[in-house]
């Protein structure tokens, strides 16, 4: 897997884009000469590749030992807990110390919960609860010492490239991570799907841990460290970083929702096989997004980005049940466009929150955001079977698009909020208005 990102730079590198106007092959140049990169994003996708898989996983073994969906609900929500409370206490000790030390030991501790999940006897499923909070408590903050590394390591102006390649990273990581997973929980059983699950976390999260500490980005300088140790008000308090993270809760909890639609229109009509088939088409148009926004230089918006991934909800729920029924072809089109702005506006999102925040408590802020993002798709799920319930997919991606519609206006409010933020004589950065 670190090969397809060494691969993916050194094409856009090498052979380049061209349109009458720009040259976007420049920024993945930059980037493609930046020592450890290209290892420390492709081990950033094998170190993710178990998270977004193991709630398959944990549903069908406890569906297994109880055939009870709430049952299983209740454990994997409790691993999303445990994940959620964690997150800025892990990014803190990533701006305080070793980060391949604190990899080392959560991804330990987390693949001893897995596999003590895989081994508990099925009689025992009312412990399972336990188990998988202090499974979730030790998930290892790959995502967040990526970022927090990126943010360190690449130039200011760079910054829209990279995270839009950590974006692409991050989808990757979510598409291929849970299809393996289901595939090995389908065919021998949620057992397996932990087991799997498990030896991800040892084998990704210890490589990645070992790429971070050739990098020479593992340890904080001293002086990041003491603005991490000597900080006496939350990270929550600084300008700026409540609206971003109030914009990537919403705009993630409209993509979840649609996500959980998509799949009750597949299966609702006949044809379940649609479902891999349109999950992809949405990750392609992500794909094409996300390279096509990090090779233009300039500050992006990330309102306009919110903005285009509204417009594409509205336009998913208008064809949907029971309003119409689409054919896949028309409902792919729609996805492959929406998926456009997701890539770019997450970019956009790690860039902006990557300079509001000192250097000393980049983990830790990041950190806030995993929180935010596991809130907002814990929320997004019932409220999605609630919505599919009571009037079918076009009511559960309509809401979908008023939560982007939302978001949009979060990021016009934290592009303004930002703007006004950096533009203060201690700040690091100058920006124009972009919101």
């Amino acid at each position: 897997m670190p090969s397809f990102v060494q691969l993916l730079l050194k094409r856009v590198a090498t052979n380049g884009w061209r349109s009458d106007t720009v040259r976007v092959s420049s920024p993945y140049k930059d980037l493609a000469g930046i020592p450890h990169l290209r290892a420390l994003l492709g081990w950033s996708i094998v170190g993710r590749l178990h998270m977004a898989g193991i709630s398959i996983a944990i549903t069908f073994l406890v569906v297994e030992w109880t055939d009870s969906y709430l049952i299983a609900g209740v454990v994997v929500g409790a691993v999303t807990l445990g994940q959620g409370i964690s997150g800025p206490l892990r990014g803190k000790a990533a701006d305080r110390g070793s980060a391949p030390r604190l990899l080392a030991v959560s991804g330990t501790l987390h693949t001893a919960g897995l596999l003590t999940l895989a081994a508990l006897p099925g009689a025992w499923w009312p412990i399972a609860p336990v188990i998988g909070l202090a499974t979730g408590l030790f998930m290892p903050p790959v995502g967040q010492i990526v970022r927090a590394v990126c943010t360190r390591a690449v130039d200011r102006d760079k910054h829209n490239a990279v995270f839009s390649i950590e974006a692409i990273v991050q989808e990757l990581a979510f598409l291929i991570g849970p299809t393996l997973i289901a595939v090995a929980a389908g065919i021998s059983g949620g057992r397996a799907g932990l087991v799997l699950s498990a030896a991800m976390v040892a084998s990704g999260v210890l490589g990645f841990a070992l790429t971070v500490r050739r990098s020479g980005y593992g340890t904080p300088d001293p002086d990041s460290i003491q603005v991490s140790q000597s900080a006496k008000t939350s990270i929550l308090r600084h300008r700026g970083v409540v609206p971003l993270l109030a914009v990537a809760t919403v705009m993630l909890g409209a993509f979840t929702v649609t996500d959980i639609a998509i799949i009750n229109w597949a299966n609702e009509r006949g044809t379940p096989a649609l479902i891999a088939v349109m999950v992809t088409v949405w990750g392609i148009g992500s794909l094409i997004g996300g390279l096509a926004a990090g090779a233009f230089k300039g500050e992006p918006s990330l309102a306009r980005r919110a903005g285009l991934f509204s417009a594409g909800m509205i336009a998913i729920a208008l064809v949907l049940p029971p309003l119409l029924d689409p054919s896949p072809w028309l409902l792919g089109v729609l996805l492959v466009i929406t998926g456009l702005a997701i890539a770019p506006a997450i970019a956009t999102a790690n860039t902006w929150l990557g300079d509001l925040v000192p250097e000393g408590r980049l983990a830790e802020a990041f950190g806030w955001q995993a929180t935010a993002t596991t809130a907002a798709g814990a929320l997004a799920s019932p409220l999605a079977g609630f919505l599919l319930d009571l009037s079918g997919p076009a009511a559960a991606v309509g809401v979908s698009g008023l939560l982007a519609v939302v978001g949009t206006l979060l990021a016009i409010r934290a592009g303004r909020v930002r703007n006004v933020a950096l533009s203060e004589p201690s700040r690091r950065v100058v920006v124009g208005n972009d919101a």
